[in-house]
């Protein structure tokens, strides 16, 4: 089992595709999903396994702006969050003051 991480470059929405490889490359047997397994020979031009929509940077409730409720939603997390927390902004596996930094420069910014 392995896991890959993919890293948003831009705010916006990214669909992730599965596609087919060319002959003369190495091809898997199949590719195994989280809901399933997609052959190969399904793949064709490519399949969508999934929508990812990048909101920015401290944007904790979604509404484009970072304001007041981020922040208190950011001090809530960075307080007693411990694993998997979007105030892991710098998405190094732990909340510390580099994170707090990073949501400095984001707060008071808006779509």
């Amino acid at each position: 089992m392995i896991t890959v991480i993919f890293t948003a470059s831009n705010v916006g929405t990214s669909e992730l595709w599965l596609r087919e490889r060319s002959e003369d490359e190495w091809n898997p047997d199949d590719f195994v999903l989280t809901d399933g397994t997609v052959l190969d020979s399904d793949l064709g031009t490519g399949i969508a396994v999934g929508t990812v929509s990048v909101h920015r940077v401290g944007d904790f409730d979604g509404d484009g702006d970072v304001d007041g409720l981020d922040l208190s939603e950011f001090a809530d997390q960075y307080a007693n969050c411990t694993e998997f927390c979007l105030a892991d902004i710098n998405w190094n596996g732990e909340i510390t003051t580099d994170d707090l930094a990073l949501f400095g420069v984001a707060f008071g910014s808006a779509h």
